[in-house]
């Protein structure tokens, strides 16, 4: 059955738009790696510091996977280097990979034919090796939009080989803005689409987009300003002006008025667990006749 999956697996997910998860492989991986840091012998000290660890693992990893999207630029291997100079300048280095393995898998395509259909050019394409299997792609070029019958893109969410098949031969050198989903985008994280354009207090959603942009802002800003003592006290009095600038704003000058109340954590009390009390090992008991009740035989 395994060996024949491939036959039955893509008819129920194909144009089902997924975002690269496949079943629950990656919840299963996190919940596999965040149990090596919990167990039943931590104190409620280790389980909430561990689990902070392994948060700032994964965020360290976030933040240099976006440091190397930003300002870096991978090498242009493929045959078509406008294209792919356009899919490095637009896409995560994660998500560049991938769309790399479309654009080389173009090679491998042979043409079939082409005809117009209105404002529609009908490209019909094979792979080699597969004589038999045609694949039909079709592009307007007054919209610049594409529609593929591998469903690839519906799927995935990047264009697959077969539309830049049709891009070579059209003479595209760009990426159309409408196959480019913004969460592939190197800019996803840009602070200025979180501003909101009314001036009044932000709702429940903008509250946490906002936190999170400027939670996303100051990654760098705390990693500079661990490097060394002098930078450290120079950042900490920088924040500490501007939340006093940013308290007078608000009308909430809270500032040394809150009173801190100590609460002390400690660790759960051991009950005893349910059942009947185990008998082994008691010292002092001697086994008793049932008939007589008394010790030293048996009925």
């Amino acid at each position: 059955m395994y060996k024949k999956r491939h036959m039955w697996e893509s008819a129920y997910l194909r144009g089902k738009f997924c975002a690269g998860y496949r079943t629950t492989s990656r919840c299963e991986g996190i919940n596999s790696h965040v149990k090596k840091f919990l167990t039943s012998r931590y104190s409620i000290v280790d389980l909430v510091q561990n689990p902070e660890l392994v948060v700032r693992e994964y965020r360290n990893n976030e933040l240099v996977a976006q440091y190397t999207s930003m300002y870096s630029t991978p090498f242009l291997t493929t045959c078509l280097d406008p294209i792919e100079k356009c899919v490095a300048a637009v896409y995560t280095r994660a998500i560049f990979m991938q769309v790399k393995r479309e654009i080389d898998g173009v090679e491998g395509l042979n043409f079939v034919s082409k005809r117009r259909v209105s404002t529609t050019m009908v490209y019909t394409t094979k792979e080699y090796g597969h004589p038999g299997q045609n694949v039909v792609t079709l592009f307007d070029n007054n919209s610049l939009k594409f529609e593929c019958r591998c469903r690839f893109w519906e799927k995935e969410g990047f264009s697959c080989k077969h539309m830049f098949f049709v891009m070579k031969h059209e003479n595209l050198k760009d990426i159309p803005s409408r196959l480019i989903l913004k969460p592939w985008r190197r800019d996803a994280k840009a602070i200025d689409e979180y501003e909101e354009r009314s001036n009044k207090s932000l709702s429940e959603r903008g509250f946490l987009l906002c936190h999170g942009a400027l939670h996303a802002a100051l990654q760098w800003m705390l990693y500079l300003g661990s490097k060394n003592h002098s930078v450290f006290k120079s950042a900490m009095d920088g924040i500490r002006n501007l939340c006093s600038q940013l308290e007078e704003l608000l009308g909430q000058a809270t500032r040394g008025k809150k009173t801190h109340v100590e609460q002390h954590v400690r660790d759960p009390i051991v009950v005893k667990t349910k059942g009947a009390p185990r008998s082994r090992g008691q010292k002092g008991k001697k086994r008793r006749c049932t008939n007589y009740k008394k010790t030293g035989h048996n009925k």
